[in-house]
């Protein structure tokens, strides 16, 4: 884990004011349509206009690209996790909301700023997530 980034991601939300939205449903969503590969990502960045929103993994792309990271995946979620230095199962769970510090499989849409900061506070701090079962995993995204 890139603990440095994760700090940075963490210290970027708890701005008032994000580059973008916070919204957990989509990678980034520009008026009303969602973003997932980073051609459309990098447009969006370049001219950013209002109606712009990311989840935390496109708040992390958003930041890798402004600091002037490498950005050599097609994918946000992959672009997200290199930079993070999250391993696939750690970036699973982060992306989609399968947190240690609230509810388990709650809606998406309900997942707050607020909530992301509390998270990686928690990540930060444990230097990652601890183990968890394959049980609990599968119950969430049934």
């Amino acid at each position: 884990m890139n603990i440095p980034n994760m700090q940075k991601l963490r210290d970027a939300l708890a701005k008032t004011k994000l580059p973008v939205a916070f919204d957990m449903r989509n990678w980034f969503t520009h008026n009303s349509y969602s973003v997932r590969h980073m051609a459309n990502i990098k447009d969006i960045i370049n001219v950013y206009t209002c109606g712009t929103s990311a989840c935390i993994a496109g708040q992390a792309v958003v930041l890798a690209i402004n600091e002037g990271a490498e950005i050599n995946c097609l994918e946000v979620d992959d672009n997200a996790r290199n930079w993070l230095g999250l391993s696939w199962s750690e970036a699973s769970r982060l992306f989609y909301g399968k947190w240690e510090t609230s509810t388990y499989c709650r809606s998406m849409k309900d997942i707050t700023v607020e909530q992301a900061i509390t998270e990686l506070d928690f990540l930060i701090e444990n230097e990652g997530y601890p183990t968890m079962t394959s049980t609990l995993l599968d119950e969430c995204f049934e």
